[in-house]
């Protein structure tokens, strides 16, 4: 974790590095700020009872240059077990988002990110638990599409984020999520159609 933590930090010097020596025609450095949400759902079918899952994600981020922003994001995962009252798990951390064709009308990009949360879903048990602490990393991509023909703020995200769940170093645990959301785009826009 820590090792993955350091790269991430190197990473995001070079970059910066880089980006303070371009012109200034070229400068996207804090120039563009996105704002995100998603609602997505899952369902689980057990022995017992079906399980609803659903996850209310909350993202944000910056513009680093023209190909990376470095955001920040909260999953609200609300659980349905049908028998007993509905139980809520968080998690949160920052992502470094790589926009492949930054100027292209569908915009795919890659993502990692570094999380932390309460939301443990053991190989052995059909319940979460929430009594500690865990670490997330996740990796994953998706496409923006304009939601509106020649509208450069409002985006489509449709993407698939794998997280890889973490205790003690060790990896116990996935947890994967779909994501159907809205984005919005303030200040300098990345888009050309």
């Amino acid at each position: 974790m820590n090792k993955f933590l350091s790269y991430l930090i190197v990473i995001i010097f070079v970059l910066l590095k880089n980006n303070s020596d371009a012109q200034h025609k070229d400068n996207y450095f804090l120039s563009s700020f996105t704002v995100g949400s998603s609602l997505t759902f899952r369902n689980f079918n057990t022995y017992f009872q079906d399980i609803h899952e659903y996850t209310w994600n909350f993202n944000t981020a910056v513009s680093l240059n023209k190909h990376f922003f470095l955001g920040i994001q909260v999953l609200n995962i609300f659980i349905d077990y049908k028998t007993e009252e509905t139980e809520r798990y968080n998690i949160f951390g920052s992502f470094l988002q790589y926009n492949i064709t930054p100027f292209a009308k569908f915009h795919p990009f890659a993502e990692i990110s570094l999380n932390k949360g309460n939301y443990y879903y053991p190989s052995d048990s059909y319940y979460p638990e929430n009594e500690k602490t865990y670490y997330y990393t996740g990796i994953g991509g998706g496409i923006e599409m304009p939601l509106i023909k020649n509208n450069k703020q409002f985006f489509v995200d449709l993407s698939f984020i794998f997280y890889l769940q973490k205790i003690n170093s060790e990896i116990v645990y996935d947890y994967n999520q779909y994501i159907i959301g809205l984005n919005y785009h303030f200040g300098k826009s990345f888009k050309k159609y």
